[in-house]
């Protein structure tokens, strides 16, 4: 069994929990002219493109430069803007590499003629997306009158530059969608949440572990960790997003990977805590820190910053309470079969712990 395990988790090392890119690109729209400044993260075009010219598996500056044509043929395959359904030539200049913080972005100026500002224009956008799930890309569309702030994902590929600023009502849902995305997509969260899980359905009464008597006892038990949970990570979410309060991203990101690994480790020696509200409060804490960081990276201009916050955190939490209902129903289920025990709980709670512990040392370092 422990074979199985070692070869689970060895492919699990390839998953990377909430290391999303982002990229931007600012419209500006004239009378007659279309200006797409567009700044790309450069870590993923050595997934398309080899760059590597020196087989050092590291991309220099100078091999961005080198392959400029390359990278503009293929960033142009990858945007589309057309005008009464008709294609836009986009033409490529001012190609520059620079560093913003820890990360390279290569900053491109695309134009191309528009027949009026009156008719909309429509942006379809792919770059990566077929590689990277967590990427996003934030537009801004300036006019003389507008600024328009739009949000591309895997999941929204494509949007309307209607000239028209958008309502409070369509950001909060946007971002209701994200909060429910970023919840899903995150592993790190995942994992926690399903720790959390796993081990609502039993009761240890001295040195016996057994299923908990009734359906309605197990949930009102989950219900309760879970609203805790909820409590917390909204209370650090709202203070971090709102600049309230800061922690450094790296040791952030580093306590939620130990949250995961102490409460696997727990899972593993049947531990349950008699205190396990407050221990769920303080790891709660901890991840509205993560979201915090991530919903920064989403922030827009022109954006309410309570719409921001009021939507996302909705949206973590409906994401939150449809993996409940998914999830916990079949594992109360199968907590009476013998296999419970060792496969489910003991089991993905080890797999778990090495993930977890793999990530904490990552990160830390």
């Amino acid at each position: 069994m422990i074979r199985w395990f070692l070869l689970l988790f060895l492919f699990s090392l390839m998953i990377e929990a909430h290391q999303s890119k982002e990229n931007y690109i600012d419209v500006n729209i004239t009378a007659d002219h279309v200006f797409l400044h567009c700044d790309i993260e450069t870590d993923n075009f050595q997934s398309v493109i080899d760059l590597d010219d020196n087989n050092n598996s590291v991309v220099s500056w100078k091999e961005l430069y080198n392959h400029q044509q390359q990278i503009e043929t293929h960033l142009l395959s990858q945007i589309h803007l057309t005008q009464n359904n008709q294609l836009i030539t986009l033409s490529p200049s001012e190609y520059k590499i620079y560093r913003k913080l820890d990360q390279s972005y290569l900053n491109i100026l695309l134009h191309g003629d528009v027949t009026s500002q009156e008719t909309d224009l429509s942006l379809e956008y792919t770059l990566f997306f077929d590689i990277d799930p967590l990427q996003r890309m934030f537009l801004s569309v300036t006019t003389a009158d507008n600024n328009i702030t739009q949000l591309f994902s895997p999941r929204q590929t494509s949007h309307q530059l209607s000239l028209q600023k958008k309502s409070q009502w369509d950001y909060f849902l946007q971002f209701w969608e994200e909060g429910i995305w970023h919840i899903w997509s995150g592993y790190d969260h995942l994992l926690f949440v399903l720790m959390l899980i796993i081990p609502a359905v039993l009761i240890k009464k001295e040195q016996t572990v057994s299923v908990v008597s009734s359906f309605k006892t197990a949930l009102l038990n989950l219900v309760k960790i879970i609203t805790t949970f909820s409590i917390a990570h909204s209370i650090t979410l709202s203070a971090a997003f709102l600049d309230l309060a800061s922690i450094n991203a790296r040791w952030i990101e580093s306590g939620i990977a130990l949250s995961i690994f102490i409460t696997a480790v727990f899972n593993i020696m049947k531990y349950f805590p008699h205190r396990i509200y407050l221990l769920v409060f303080l790891f709660g804490l901890l991840h509205g820190f993560g979201f915090a960081n991530a919903l920064s990276e989403m922030a827009m201009q022109n954006v309410h910053l309570l719409i921001i916050l009021f939507g996302f955190n909705l949206g973590v939490e409906t994401g939150q309470i449809a993996i409940v209902l998914l999830v916990f129903p079949l594992l109360y289920y199968f907590a009476k079969f013998h296999f419970y025990q060792t496969i489910i709980l003991q089991g993905i709670s080890f797999i778990t712990a090495l993930l977890a512990l793999y990530w904490f040392i990552d990160r830390i370092l």
